[in-house]
Protein backbone atom coordinates (compact mmCIF):
# COMPACT_ATOMS: atom_id res chain seq x y z
CA UNK A 1 0.00 0.00 0.00
CA UNK A 2 0.94 3.85 -0.85
CA UNK A 3 1.07 6.26 1.46
CA UNK A 4 0.69 9.88 -0.55
CA UNK A 5 2.00 13.09 1.04
CA UNK A 6 0.24 15.35 -0.02
CA UNK A 7 2.69 18.38 0.77
CA UNK A 8 5.47 17.04 -1.75
CA UNK A 9 2.50 16.83 -4.07
CA UNK A 10 1.43 19.75 -6.33
CA UNK A 11 -1.77 20.84 -8.20
CA UNK A 12 -0.90 19.08 -11.35
CA UNK A 13 -0.26 15.72 -9.82
CA UNK A 14 -3.34 16.19 -7.24
CA UNK A 15 -5.31 15.85 -10.43
CA UNK A 16 -3.61 13.03 -11.93
CA UNK A 17 -4.53 11.26 -8.21
CA UNK A 18 -8.29 12.36 -9.09
CA UNK A 19 -8.52 11.38 -12.94
CA UNK A 20 -6.94 7.32 -12.13
CA UNK A 21 -10.00 7.43 -9.13
CA UNK A 22 -12.67 8.67 -11.37
CA UNK A 23 -11.18 6.33 -14.56
CA UNK A 24 -11.34 2.87 -12.00
CA UNK A 25 -14.62 3.59 -10.27
CA UNK A 26 -16.41 6.01 -12.93
CA UNK A 27 -17.12 9.78 -12.08
CA UNK A 28 -20.88 9.49 -10.59
CA UNK A 29 -19.97 7.14 -7.28
CA UNK A 30 -16.50 8.86 -7.03
CA UNK A 31 -18.57 12.03 -6.51
CA UNK A 32 -21.09 10.57 -4.24
CA UNK A 33 -18.30 8.90 -1.74
CA UNK A 34 -16.20 12.14 -1.67
CA UNK A 35 -19.90 14.28 -1.09
CA UNK A 36 -19.14 16.73 -4.02
CA UNK A 37 -21.26 17.42 -6.68
CA UNK A 38 -20.36 15.51 -10.12
CA UNK A 39 -19.72 18.83 -11.94
CA UNK A 40 -17.19 19.55 -9.22
CA UNK A 41 -15.46 16.50 -9.10
CA UNK A 42 -15.39 16.89 -13.33
CA UNK A 43 -13.76 20.84 -13.07
CA UNK A 44 -11.35 19.43 -10.93
CA UNK A 45 -10.64 16.38 -12.80
CA UNK A 46 -10.17 18.76 -16.59
CA UNK A 47 -8.43 21.46 -14.52
CA UNK A 48 -10.89 24.09 -14.63
CA UNK A 49 -10.50 24.53 -10.90
CA UNK A 50 -7.19 24.63 -10.22
CA UNK A 51 -6.66 24.47 -6.58
CA UNK A 52 -8.15 20.93 -5.41
CA UNK A 53 -8.42 20.74 -1.78
CA UNK A 54 -6.22 18.18 0.06
CA UNK A 55 -9.25 16.65 2.13
CA UNK A 56 -10.71 15.82 -1.75
CA UNK A 57 -7.37 14.03 -2.68
CA UNK A 58 -6.68 12.48 0.95
CA UNK A 59 -10.61 11.09 0.72
CA UNK A 60 -10.63 9.72 -2.92
CA UNK A 61 -6.73 8.21 -2.74
CA UNK A 62 -7.84 6.35 0.59
CA UNK A 63 -11.15 4.85 -0.80
CA UNK A 64 -8.67 3.63 -3.97
CA UNK A 65 -6.28 2.36 -1.47
CA UNK A 66 -9.10 0.24 0.00
CA UNK A 67 -10.11 -1.30 -3.03
CA UNK A 68 -13.73 0.48 -2.63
Amino acid sequence: MVKIDLDRLDNEQKIRVLKKVVEKYKLSYVAQKLGIGRSTLYRYVVGKIRKVPDDIVSRASSRNRKGR
